[in-house]
């Protein structure tokens, strides 16, 4: 078991141990994914056992996806992720089934690219652990009776804006583990998140991204990100378990 102290990071937090896993008790989540050119995606993984998940050759994904956190073991903040799908260390892909097929491709997971958090304790556990790229920012959410909106700025500057349509009916409840890598001293760490959560799932429809004019936006902007959506999900209640990452 890993400890860490909030008063290490912030003087503001308070005196709050930090352990590993990290439990995540009440959220609500949006996510969605967009296609854009498979050889902007290889130049930015830091590892050539990563091989972007491609939709059809030449073709790759993106994901942006926005927490808001209640209630967790470091109480509430929200996040907003940008990565890549991944097979990592896999000999032969074929283009979607991945995607479609999330159970049966173990070595799949999700290369994260940026990942900033509301608050100064989040950041330094995420960095200091996981190797996550985290920064801290202002991450706010609106919504209307149709759709929610994640809005993400730093520094006064608006870096993009994620709105994804609310369930039209019953969500269903589904539980799964979900991959992430990073790198940290140099070396890839895979991390294996548990989560249980209410959701919809809506192919080729129901997200919108809109990029302002942050070092991060133009970063994303000449990577050819089409506004053609693959597939957007949306989980109006959530919980989660992050444990220690495990070097590949």
């Amino acid at each position: 078991m890993a400890a860490i102290y909030a008063q290490d990071f912030s003087k503001e937090e308070p005196s709050t141990p930090v352990t590993l896993p990290i439990r995540y008790w009440d959220g609500e989540s949006m996510m969605a994914f967009f296609p854009l050119p498979s050889k902007r995606v290889q130049g930015l993984l830091p590892s050539p056992q990563m091989k972007p998940v491609e939709v059809v050759p030449g073709y790759a994904v993106v994901s942006f996806v926005a927490f808001e956190y209640q209630d967790t073991d470091i109480g509430p903040y929200n996040e907003l992720g940008i990565s890549f799908p991944i097979l990592f260390n896999n000999p032969v892909s074929l283009p979607f089934l991945p995607l479609l097929f999330e159970k049966r491709y173990p070595r799949l997971g999700f290369y994260v690219h940026h990942l900033p958090v509301t608050t100064e304790i989040a950041n330094r556990a995420g960095r200091d652990f996981y190797g996550y790229p985290k920064f801290v920012a202002d991450i706010h959410f609106e919504q209307n009776d149709r759709q929610r909106t994640c809005h993400l700025h730093e520094g006064g500057k608006h870096i993009l804006s994620l709105t994804v349509d609310k369930p039209e009916g019953k969500t269903r409840e589904e539980e799964r583990g979900l991959v992430t890598y990073s790198i940290l001293g140099g070396k890839v760490l895979k991390t294996a998140i548990q989560t249980k959560m209410r959701i919809e799932h809506r192919r080729i429809r129901g997200a919108e991204l809109s990029l302002g004019e942050h070092e991060i936006s133009r970063e994303l902007k000449s990577l050819g990100i089409s506004p053609r959506i693959i597939e957007s999900r949306y989980a109006d209640e959530m919980e989660a378990l992050l444990p220690a990452p495990t070097p590949c």
